[in-house]
């Protein structure tokens, strides 16, 4: 286990004690890699989830449908660049 994702998920297990959100390190670690290692996204997820006032189980965390929005490509960020760099006049610039 890399040392920052472990600081992280430590991290976010003190937390979750001061808050009195049970969770154990396997769901922990879960959550983080769940959310992109982003410390953002995994305190809002457990804020929300303490509403539940119940234990954060690993199924729990793989149900959650989060760490997903920044993935999809717009179809210009997507295309844009081969287009452009397949004309020969362009080639210059991208290679």
């Amino acid at each position: 286990m890399n040392g920052t994702i472990s600081r992280l998920a430590q991290r976010l297990l003190s937390i979750s004690k001061e808050q009195d959100i049970q969770v154990d390190m396997t769901t922990m670690l879960a959550l983080c890699e769940k959310a992109d290692y982003d410390i953002r996204s995994c305190l809002a997820t457990l804020y929300f989830l303490k509403s539940r006032q119940r234990p954060l189980r690993y199924s729990d965390v793989m149900n959650l449908n989060i760490g997903h929005k920044d993935n999809h490509k717009s179809l210009f960020q997507g295309t844009f660049w081969v287009v452009f760099c397949s004309f020969k006049y362009a080639n210059s610039f991208c290679n």
